[in-house]
């Protein structure tokens, strides 16, 4: 409470806040992990754009500690990302291509379930950008293969295949808006960069 009783002393001690919480994060075995992440989240809320400099370092960690054997240990860590990219959506758009860097992780992870989650969380980001910055987003996604092990591209392409679905996935199971400008123009783009790969 020290640090927290006021919003002043919740700037004024951000770091300290933050680096608590990562530590604590990363203790093999903890039974906090669920309210830790929710801490987490309802702070990105309460400082946004104050916040926003320790997102790389919450989503390393979160990398981390993903255990794919542990469906509650998942949905709590997504539901956390879910959250932290709700908040900080405008930061993470200003800053997309850092972002994607990133995020780009989660894709190569063996577990479906976890390259599910995060492609769904992405499209949510994906759907916010402007138009003409969508394809220079896929192009950072495809890059990034070139970095792939053989046994990862597989992952890595099924992961990209989620990212599109559920980049053009509205909120209520239909097609969004978007789609019929950004689709055409995004597999005219893949078709023309095919050759690069």
């Amino acid at each position: 409470s020290q640090f927290t009783s006021s919003l002043p002393l919740l700037l004024l001690n951000k770091r300290k806040i933050v680096d608590l919480l990562l530590f604590h994060l990363q203790v093999k075995n903890s039974e906090a992990l669920s309210p830790l992440l929710s801490l987490t989240s309802i702070l990105s809320k309460d400082l946004r754009n104050e916040f926003y400099e320790f997102f790389p370092s919450i989503l390393e960690v979160i990398m981390k500690i993903i255990n794919p054997s542990d469906a509650n240990l998942l949905q709590d860590l997504f539901s956390s990302v879910a959250y932290l990219v709700k908040f900080l959506e405008k930061q993470i758009i200003n800053d997309i291509s850092n972002v994607v860097m990133n995020y780009q992780t989660f894709f190569i992870q063996k577990s479906q379930f976890v390259r599910h989650f995060a492609a769904e969380i992405f499209g949510f980001i994906i759907r916010k950008l402007p138009e003409d910055s969508v394809t220079n987003v896929f192009d950072q996604f495809l890059d990034f293969m070139h970095n792939c092990l053989p046994k990862q591209i597989e992952y890595y392409c099924d992961g990209l295949a989620n990212l599109i679905f559920f980049s053009f996935k509205s909120s209520r199971g239909e097609f969004h808006s978007k789609i019929n400008n950004l689709l055409p123009n995004l597999l005219i783009h893949f078709s023309l960069s095919s050759n690069k790969y």
